[in-house]
């Protein structure tokens, strides 16, 4: 079977993702499109490639901002065909990343400035754009040794939480009851940014990952093929924080890049604990243990040796 009749055979399942006909249609139309479009792949350039320039735009865009549709179901046409790549002894692996989409304008919704990876080391600049999250399935050979492929089953939108505004100050002239509503602003944004700091750790990047990872991890129960194996996730250090652990679903198991020589702690034992003296959060931490790196130059730590194949 060609190439293109099996992305029909895909694009004919997103059939249950919509409500009516003309949606369905009109969405296959616009995968179709933006594939062989040239350039930025823009509403716009998909429109003119299905010859539409001439006619209103008002569907063509209501496609994308208000019909009900979920994006996140366009991927479960790609997930149900993966059981068949996979052999019963594969485990299942998962990798998750942050990326950027870069944009200019100034109204669109979510898009904020955010740190430019493509920065140097020695100066961090900053970019206009839309964080998302992406999840890829490694799928390899089952018959013959070879690289795996990294099968996407996820995008979603992953904005930053916004941060409350400073009060303005009044200009010295101003009047006692303008100084008074001032002190009352500022007061309700100390307020505010002690919500913001919660918010980071309930909205931030490292929850909506570990959300991502626990939908995922739903979707792939309802395959009878996985519904009892365990999803190994891969991720990088900023995945790897009290956070992510605490949402994590206790069907995943999480493989993180930390640094080598970053500090680890075993448990908190009860006798341990600092007396609490002033205010903020009282340090306790439990025995320092050895950092990968000093693990690594152990002679007396076991080691199991391996060999890998680059395709």
């Amino acid at each position: 079977m060609t190439l293109l009749a099996r992305l029909g055979e895909v694009l004919a399942s997103w059939k249950r993702c919509f409500r009516d006909q003309r949606t369905f249609r009109r969405a296959q139309q616009h995968a179709l499109a933006l594939l062989v479009s040239l350039g930025r792949r823009t509403i716009s350039r998909s429109i003119c490639v299905l010859g539409r320039q001439f006619r209103p735009w008002t569907a063509e865009y209501r496609l994308f901002s208000q019909c009900r549709w979920r994006p996140q179901a366009l991927f479960d046409a790609v997930l149900d065909r993966l059981p068949a790549r996979l052999s019963p002894t594969q485990p299942l692996v998962v990798a998750l990343d942050d990326t950027l989409c870069r944009k200019t304008g100034q109204r669109i919704r979510a898009a904020k400035l955010l740190r430019d990876p493509l920065s140097p080391p020695f100066h961090t600049n900053l970019c206009r754009a839309l964080r998302f999250l992406q999840a890829v399935i490694l799928v390899w050979p089952t018959d013959r040794a070879g690289a795996a492929r990294a099968v996407p089953v996820a995008f979603e939108l992953a904005p930053p939480v916004a941060k409350p505004k400073r009060p303005c100050k009044p200009r010295k002239p101003a009047s006692r009851s303008a100084w008074a509503a001032y002190a009352r602003a500022w007061r309700a944004h100390r307020q505010h940014l002690k919500n913001y700091r919660k918010l980071q750790r309930q909205q931030g990047l490292s929850a909506q990952g570990a959300r991502l990872l626990n939908g995922l991890r739903e979707r792939c129960s309802q395959v009878a093929a996985w519904k009892e194996k365990i999803l190994w996730a891969v991720v990088d250090a900023s995945f790897c924080n009290r956070t992510v652990f605490a949402f994590l679903d206790p069907r995943v198991v999480l493989i993180g890049r930390v640094r080598k020589d970053i500090c680890l702690y075993g448990p908190v034992l009860p006798s341990a604990r600092r007396p609490s003296r002033g205010r903020g959060r009282k340090a306790s931490y439990g025995p320092l243990l050895p950092t990968p790196e000093q693990l690594r130059q152990q002679t007396a730590t076991p080691w199991q040796k391996c060999s890998s194949s680059r395709g």
